[in-house]
C-alpha cells in the first residue's frame, strides 16, 4: 500500500513522510495548545492547603494543626495533632490553671511529630515541612533531627511564648530556614453535606 498524504503515511519507505508528518503534527499541537488552568494552585499554595486539610482530621476542639512533609514536589507524609494512636482522649482542657496531669498539653502529640513518625528517614532528609502553626521547640528539634531542610508555617499566634522563641533559636542554630506562608490561600473551608 503506497498511499501518502499530509497526515498519514501508509507507504513502505516512510522516512521522508515521517519527517513531514512530525512537522505537521508539531504545528497542529501548537495550534491546539490549551490555556493554563485559571484555578490551578501553585505548588507552594497546594502544599499549604494540604496541611490545612490535614488539620481537619485533628480531634482537638480548640486548636487543629496539620503538617505535610514535601520532597521533590511530592507529599511524603502528613500529620495532625491528637492523642497517641489507640488512646481515647480523656481531656481537652487547656486552662493554664489546670494541673499538669489534667491538661491536654501533657498528652497530645503535635502534628509535626506525627508527620515525621509517619515518614521514613529518607523521606524527611532534605524535605520541606508545611504546617498550619509555627512549631514548638520540641517539634523543631524533631524536625531538625529528621533532616527537614526548610519550614513554611501559616500562623505564628504563639510568637512571643518561650517555646516559640526556643524553637526559632534551635532552627537558626541548625541553619534550617523558616518562613511565614505568604501565598494566595487565606483559609480552607469545607462545606459538608447534610447527613440524612
Amino acid at each position: 500500500m503506497k498511499k501518502c498524504n499530509d497526515q498519514v503515511c501508509y507507504c513502505q519507505n516512510q522516512g521522508a513522510c515521517l519527517q513531514k508528518n512530525r512537522h505537521h503534527l508539531k504545528n497542529r499541537l501548537e495550534e491546539m495548545r490549551l490555556p493554563e488552568a485559571v484555578n490551578r494552585l501553585p505548588w507552594h499554595d497546594y502544599f499549604m492547603a494540604h496541611a490545612m486539610l490535614a488539620a481537619f482530621r485533628s480531634p482537638d476542639p480548640s486548636t487543629q494543626v496539620g503538617c505535610v512533609i514535601v520532597k521533590d514536589k511530592r507529599i511524603k507524609s502528613e500529620g495532625y495533632n491528637g492523642y497517641p494512636t489507640g488512646v481515647e482522649p480523656f481531656t481537652w482542657d487547656r486552662d493554664p490553671e489546670t494541673p499538669f496531669v489534667d491538661s491536654k498539653y501533657t498528652y497530645v502529640i503535635h502534628a509535626e511529630i506525627n508527620a515525621v513518625l509517619n515518614a521514613s528517614r529518607e523521606d524527611c532528609r532534605g524535605a520541606t515541612a508545611y504546617m498550619t502553626l509555627f512549631p514548638c521547640n520540641v517539634c523543631a528539634g524533631v524536625m531538625i533531627s529528621a533532616g527537614i531542610k526548610d519550614i513554611v508555617f501559616f500562623d505564628d499566634k504563639y510568637h512571643d511564648m518561650d517555646f516559640s522563641k526556643a524553637a526559632r533559636r534551635l532552627l537558626r542554630a541548625a541553619n534550617v530556614p523558616f518562613t511565614q506562608y505568604e501565598g494566595i490561600i487565606e483559609k480552607l473551608w469545607i462545606e459538608r453535606r447534610n447527613e440524612s
